[in-house]
């Protein structure tokens, strides 16, 4: 698509029940198709049951999606914040807890990572490195998780990742300025690896590699 391709990044990890707040109306498909409406407002409670993920109270086994039915703005609210995209919950295997995943757009994903990395009332031009930095970084890694459902986490064992909560206007602007660039050597993405503190200077790269 536009905005790149789908990542999947993990938010909630083989919790035994969570609830997601619906900001805006959805469908909870199953296997591509509708299985239930969320309306706008509505809460849609998850846990793990029998051999499944129990949804609002009905049990399924396998996966479901909180699809949005238009684009634009946050979809739902879950751990205190508004996420963008489509939420996929289910069951890993073996584990009686759900797991949360956050899929979206790579574009729309760097919006959450940037502001939430460095401070949007930096330059301009701080702000677009910082966003080609964290869409090579989530190029490369993605499937690091790959065993969990997802690509990345949202926490700095990835990079930090803020969802729709944490966008602004300044580092919306970078990543649109930015778009789908990132750092290549000999065509593939690089480990564009960056840290939110340095102390002032980092060491030599062949002390740490």
């Amino acid at each position: 698509g536009a905005l790149g391709p789908n990542i999947k990044v993990g938010l909630i990890t083989a919790q035994r029940e969570l609830s997601v707040q619906v900001l805006t109306d959805c469908l909870i498909e199953k296997d591509g198709k509708k299985w239930m409406d969320a309306k706008k407002g509505s809460i849609v409670s998850a846990a793990a049951g029998g051999s499944g993920i129990v949804i609002n109270g009905k049990e399924t086994a396998g996966m479901v999606f909180l699809v949005p039915l238009k684009d634009g703005g946050p979809v739902f609210k879950v751990k205190g914040t508004e996420y963008r995209g489509r939420l996929s919950l289910f069951r890993p295997a073996g584990i009686a807890g759900v797991t949360a995943v956050n899929v979206l757009p790579m574009e729309e994903y760097i919006c959450g990572v940037v502001p939430d990395e460095v401070s949007s009332s930096w330059a301009k031009d701080a702000l677009r490195a910082q966003a080609v930095a964290a869409r090579t970084y989530a190029m490369f890694n993605r499937g690091n998780f790959q065993t969990d459902g997802y690509d990345v986490t949202d926490d700095t064992r990835s990079q930090a990742y803020g969802g729709y909560t944490a966008e602004t206007p300044e580092s919306n602007a970078a990543v649109s300025d930015t778009k789908g660039l990132i750092m290549t050597s000999e065509g593939k993405p690089i480990d564009a690896l960056f840290h939110a503190n340095g102390g002032g200077y980092t060491e030599n790269s062949e002390n740490v590699w």
